[in-house]
């Protein structure tokens, strides 16, 4: 019976093929890689691998946009591939993900950015599916003991960041690790949202995230992406991650 090739072979075939590949950053390549696996031998995935590797550099077909345009992603956002599926609206996204949490009300630390970049307040897309929302602590700070003072059953939590907000001087507001552990230890859900986001992810410590890279769709982690983007929303998006990713 076969077996797949190691992905380090691959890849020296794959470079050996089609050197203008090696110009990807590493991680994007080793992805192409094992996207092309298959039992046999280590030509047969290299050729497959190259083939998606142009498709990467030029404009790929419908069925392979998905999938490349997460890669893409993974690579950018530092995230395992696996963990990350396409998302049309990653806010509503994140308003069902406590629905079907069953969590009544939402709390939002105050210091963080709850207006996204396309102009929507964040705590209008958790109300629309009939949740509570509930700021707290004040714009410099947002302390987890006050958060965990207050908590109660059938509350959730949401750490909120945007790619182009930051709080300048002194501030001090609870982190993505108080607030993972605060949700292990009261056993509510909780939930991370990168708005307008083009960056490394921050740590996300096992929670469910939602990624904004604005305009447009953006990414589920973790979780239940909800409605996948059409394929007109789903390009510009290829676009601009490629173009962000590869300078180009």
């Amino acid at each position: 019976m076969a077996h797949p090739p190691s992905v380090d072979a691959v890849r020296r075939e794959v470079l050996e093929r089609e050197p203008d590949l090696g110009a990807l950053p590493g991680g994007l390549l080793t992805g192409l890689c094992r996207l092309a696996l298959r039992p046999g031998p280590p030509g047969e995935s290299a050729a497959e691998a190259v083939r998606w590797g142009r498709d990467l550099l030029g404009r790929p077909s419908g069925e392979k946009l998905p999938v490349l345009t997460t890669l893409l992603a993974a690579e950018l956002y530092g995230l395992p591939l696996g963990d990350m599926v396409a998302c049309d609206d990653p806010a509503r996204g994140l308003a069902a993900f406590f629905s079907r949490s069953m969590a009544r009300r939402v709390w939002l630390c105050r210091g963080q950015k709850l207006t996204l970049a396309d102009g929507r307040r964040l705590a209008d897309v958790l109300t629309e599916t009939g949740l509570e929302v509930v700021p707290f602590g004040t714009t410099n700070r947002c302390r987890s003991g006050e958060l965990a003072r207050e908590w109660a059953s059938g509350d959730g939590a949401v750490w909120a960041a945007s790619g182009s907000f930051r709080l300048a001087g002194f501030v001090e507001h609870l982190g993505i690790g108080e607030l993972a552990e605060l949700a292990r230890g009261t056993g509510g859900p909780a939930a991370v949202l990168l708005d307008d986001w083009l960056e490394p992810a921050p740590r996300l410590e096992d929670l469910p995230a939602f990624v904004i890279p604005a305009p447009g769709p953006g990414f589920a982690v973790g979780t239940d992406p909800g409605d996948a983007p059409a394929e007109d929303r789903l390009r510009p998006l290829f676009e601009l991650l490629r173009g962000h990713l590869l300078g180009g």
